[in-house]
Formats: structure tokens, C-alpha cells, sequence
């Protein structure tokens, strides 16, 4: 997790466990979320492209439990930015691809307004739900953190937990053909 660089955007994301060796590369703790850590791998390649988008499977790590380990999740998240792209544009894209993965993974979802994520928009953004499980949130990012990270860009998005969405029931869709002789 960079600490450093999350507060000098004005991201919130906390570490529940610390390094000790915290002086390499400004990580001070393990990451709780993905999307800041891709958040920075953007604003780090902002200048080079006019469009980024850069996603990451990986673990990260909340809530210290009772005997001293912490919970670890699967998530994916993607990033988006763009010059040229709208709003608009950027989010409908995230929604494909959950759209898509859930084709293919987990049948239906169902994307909810009531976001309580500091690093999303308070009304462009929304939480991603199977029946009554959350699977992740997307969304445009806050415009206070867009600001700090790039004026010109606009930037979308999205954090699924894969393991809740792995554990959803796919849904089975019956298809019925048509006859071949229709009635008159």
C-alpha cells in the first residue's frame, strides 16, 4: 500500500498489516484495496498515453482477526483513463466487462446505487451485487481525487472480490426452439 502517495491524492485506504522494512519504494503496509495501488500505475503513465487502461488480479488483505491473521481476499480491479472518452463512456465500458464475466462466471447481477466509497463518485458509481452478496463496487473516480491525480483525464473504476464472485450460482438458461411448421 502507498501510504504516501494515497494521502498526497487524497485517497483512504488503510494497511491492517505493516512492514518492517517500509523504506522501499513507499510502501509502508499491505494493501487493503487494488484500485489505489493501479490508480498510481496510471498516474505514472498519464503523460505517455492518451487512453490507459490497466487491470490486476491479486490478494489483499482486511480485518485482523482474533489470532493475529488477517482475512485474505482474490480481487480484481481495472482502471480506465482517458483524454478523449467520456464519463459516459468509460463507465458503461467497466459495466461490459462485469457484464461479460458474469456470462460466464456467475449469471445474474444487479448494480445498486448507495457507493460508500471515498474514492468514487457519490452518484456516478454503484456496488455490484448477486441476490443480498456484494461483489465489488465501480464507478468514476471522486472529482476531488480526480484532480489531484490529472485535470485532463477522466478515470473509472472497478474492484470485484472474485472469490464471491466465483461463488455464485451460474444460472441455467433453457432455450425452447421454434417449430419449423408455425401455426396459421
Amino acid at each position: 500500500n502507498y501510504e504516501d502517495y494515497n494521502k498526497s491524492v487524497g485517497i483512504e485506504s488503510p494497511s491492517y498489516i505493516s512492514l518492517l522494512d517500509s523504506s522501499k519504494s513507499g510502501q509502508s503496509g499491505i494493501r487493503s484495496e487494488l484500485a489505489p495501488t493501479m490508480i498510481k500505475f496510471a498516474d505514472e503513465n498519464k503523460n505517455k498515453f492518451d487512453n490507459i487502461g490497466i487491470f490486476e488480479i491479486g490478494r489483499t488483505f482486511d480485518e485482523l482477526l482474533e489470532n493475529n491473521l488477517v482475512n485474505e481476499k482474490k480481487k480484481l480491479a481495472i482502471v480506465l483513463a482517458s483524454e478523449i472518452e467520456t464519463e459516459k463512456t468509460l463507465y458503461f465500458r467497466l459495466k461490459q466487462v462485469v457484464e461479460y464475466l458474469a456470462t460466464f462466471v456467475s449469471g445474474k447481477i444487479n448494480f445498486e446505487n448507495g457507493v460508500e466509497n471515498n474514492l468514487l463518485h457519490p452518484i456516478n458509481s454503484c456496488k455490484i451485487t448477486s441476490g443480498n452478496i456484494t461483489i465489488g463496487e465501480m464507478g468514476i473516480m471522486h472529482p476531488a481525487i480526480n484532480k489531484n491525480v490529472d485535470k485532463r483525464k477522466t478515470f473509472a473504476v472497478l474492484e470485484l472480490d472474485v472469490n464471491k464472485l466465483l461463488e455464485i450460482q451460474k444460472v441455467d438458461f433453457k432455450v425452447t426452439p421454434t417449430s419449423k411448421f408455425q401455426s396459421v
